[in-house]
C-alpha cells in the first residue's frame, strides 16, 4: 500500500486498521476515531478511502430516500473479510461461543457476499438508521432496478413485526422483498404487513449465503461462456 497509494506513516495505517478490525460493523465517527489514535480527521479519512481502495474494507454510506442527500453522510465500516479480523485481533475458537462476535462475522459474511452477487449491477450498497426512531437496516442494495432491504439477526428467537426497522424502512421505499436473516434452520417463512407489497422472507444465514454464492457462481459461468 505504501507504493500504490503513497502512504507515508505506515505506523498511523497500522492503528487504523486495528481499529477499524475493533469496530467493525458500526458507524465509524471519523473525529473520534481520529482522537482516539492521536492523528488528524484528515489522515483518518485518507487512510480509510486508501484501505476501501486496497479492497480490505467496505464501507457503506447512508442510504438516499427520496434522491435527499445527507450532508454530514456517517459510514459504517466493514472488513471485507471477517478471517482477515479474527487474525488480526488474534481471535481463536472462543469466539464461538461469543454471540456478539458471531453476529459481526455473519454480517460480514452477508455483506461479502451481496457485494459479489450484485457485483455486475454496481448497486449502491447502504445502511439506513432513522435519526428519530433509532430504527436501522444493516444493508440495503439499490440499483436503478430495485432496492433490497436486509437485515442480520444472528441471535436467539428474533421476532419480526410491525415496528421493526426493516418495515419502517419498506413503508419509506415499498421494495417488493426484504430479507431477514436469522440463525435457526426453521426460520424458513414469508410475511406480509398491512398497507406493503413487500414480502419479508425469513431464512437461515448459511442458507442465504449458500444460496448466494450459487447464484454468484452460475452468473458467472454464464458470464464467461
Amino acid at each position: 500500500m505504501t507504493a500504490l497509494f503513497g502512504v507515508r506513516n505506515v505506523n498511523d495505517l497500522e492503528k487504523l486498521f486495528i481499529y477499524v478490525c475493533l469496530h467493525t460493523g458500526g458507524i465509524l465517527a471519523v473525529q473520534s476515531c481520529a482522537s482516539a489514535l492521536g492523528i488528524t480527521t484528515n489522515t483518518v479519512s485518507n487512510h480509510l478511502e486508501s484501505l476501501e481502495r486496497a479492497n480490505l474494507i467496505y464501507r457503506l454510506p447512508p442510504a438516499e430516500i427520496g434522491g435527499k442527500k445527507l450532508l454530514k453522510a456517517r459510514y459504517k465500516v466493514y472488513l471485507v473479510d471477517a478471517a482477515l479480523r479474527n487474525a488480526v485481533l488474534l481471535r481463536g475458537e472462543e469466539i464461538l461461543g461469543n454471540p456478539q462476535e458471531l453476529g459481526v462475522i455473519v454480517e460480514t459474511a452477508v455483506l461479502r457476499h451481496l457485494y459479489a452477487y450484485h457485483y455486475p449491477d454496481s448497486p449502491q450498497i447502504a445502511y439506513w438508521r432513522n435519526p428519530v426512531t433509532k430504527h436501522e437496516v444493516d444493508i440495503i442494495v439499490q440499483s436503478p432496478a430495485y432496492t433490497i432491504p436486509v437485515e442480520v439477526k444472528y441471535q436467539g428467537t428474533p421476532t419480526l413485526g410491525p415496528d421493526d426497522g426493516i418495515v419502517e424502512f419498506s413503508r419509506k421505499v415499498n421494495p417488493a422483498f426484504a430479507y431477514w436473516v436469522t440463525q435457526r434452520e426453521e426460520d424458513f417463512d414469508v410475511r406480509q404487513f398491512e398497507g406493503l407489497r413487500t414480502r419479508f422472507l425469513r431464512v437461515p444465514a448459511h442458507v442465504f449465503c449458500y444460496l448466494l454464492g450459487q447464484a454468484e457462481r452460475l452468473l458467472w459461468e454464464t458470464a464467461t461462456v
